[in-house]
């Protein structure tokens, strides 16, 4: 959801694990990584290459409409 509630604006990996886990947690972890890739295998037709959960480099992560 917190993707979602952005409607496409990108949001960084702390500031995901910020507002999913609150501050508990390392700054240098890659818990958003591996829940990103969670989500494209179960919400995407080819992990791949996805075409909702999008990656912006050096930024972080939003959603498209599709």
């Amino acid at each position: 959801m917190a993707l979602v509630r952005r409607n496409g604006a990108v949001g960084k990996r702390a500031e995901l694990l910020r507002e999913v886990w609150g501050d508990n947690f390392s700054q240098m972890t890659r818990t958003a990584d591996v829940h990103i890739a969670e989500l494209r295998r179960k919400l995407e037709d080819d992990a791949s290459s996805p075409r909702y959960n999008l990656t912006e480099w050096n930024v972080g992560y939003r959603m498209a409409g599709g």
